[in-house]
């Protein structure tokens, strides 16, 4: 896809960008690490990169990053190849998928690391999306490496297996208010460290 992309002040604007809506995207329960700043702005983290999303009218802003990063991380982890306009044209033949698709118009589905991604969705099971978001920040702040601050707010990188497959479960279930989950979370590290699991 192309878009009209302009590049100014740490900052990617994309101009009259259409089927991108950050609060679809980032409220729909497939991601859990941002937060939405008091503009009303998206904070969130991939690959060691941290960046802010927002709705401007027409246009979207992305703030936190240049067109290098926007090109190598930013494109694929927001989709933004695929023409969901055209997806949604297809799928709103269906009635059902046509209620579906005003509903969440906006949505696009993140292109998340995998290994961050299956641990977020085991501390997830029979979970609430605050509970689950404060245990990744935990498990991030304990355990991975600070990548720098954003409006005033440190940000940190998610640990690799081979960390998270030698910590303690105990440890792991108190420091990050992980419960019961922190057993799974260490034998799934274990399995993907070991390759036992090839993600």
């Amino acid at each position: 896809m192309n878009y009209n992309a302009i590049e100014k002040d740490n900052q990617i604007v994309i101009k009259n960008m259409m089927d991108f809506e950050p609060k679809h995207i980032f409220e729909c329960g497939q991601a859990f690490r941002w937060h939405v700043e008091e503009d009303d702005s998206y904070t969130a983290i991939h690959k060691s990169k941290v960046i802010n999303v927002k709705r401007d009218g027409k246009d979207i802003i992305f703030s936190n990053t240049n067109m290098e990063d926007f090109e190598n991380i930013w494109y694929d982890y927001f989709d933004l190849g695929r023409d969901y306009g055209e997806i949604k044209k297809e799928l709103s033949k269906d009635p059902i998928l046509n209620e579906a698709i005003k509903f969440g118009e906006g949505i696009r589905i993140l292109n998340q690391e995998p290994y961050e991604t299956t641990i977020s969705f085991i501390i997830s099971a029979n979970n609430q999306i605050p509970r689950i978001k404060r245990s990744i920040e935990l498990i991030s702040q304990k355990y991975g490496e600070s990548i720098g601050s954003y409006n005033e707010k440190e940000y940190f990188s998610f640990p690799s297996s081979e960390i998270l497959a030698s910590i303690d479960e105990k440890e792991l279930e108190d420091n990050c208010k992980v419960g019961y989950r922190a057993k799974y979370i260490v034998n799934t590290s274990k399995m993907i460290k070991n390759k036992e699991i090839d993600l």
